[in-house]
């Protein structure tokens, strides 16, 4: 197994190229050269920031409160009168 720390996280959007060579197994046998490539991915943005796709909700806003009613207060509707 090998394990490579890198001193400083990989930068984004970058191809890096590995080569591992000299390496030995429990016996002392040379293992053949082994080259492999990976491209790093670009970070998500974090919440709320101007790249970010939640940020065009952003936080929950409170509904609006309902239209006024057309009726004044304190008045009343004319009651039809029955039986006249």
């Amino acid at each position: 197994m090998l394990t490579f720390t890198p001193a400083q996280p990989p930068a984004e959007r970058t191809k890096y190229t590995v080569e591992a060579t000299g390496a030995k197994d429990g016996a002392g046998n040379v293992m053949t050269a082994h080259t492999w490539s990976f491209t790093t991915l670009e970070l998500p943005p974090p919440p709320y920031s101007p790249k970010s796709p939640a940020s065009t909700s952003g936080p929950p806003t409170p509904a609006a409160p309902p239209p006024p009613s057309p009726r004044s207060p304190g008045r009343r509707s004319p009651t039809p009168a029955v039986g006249r």
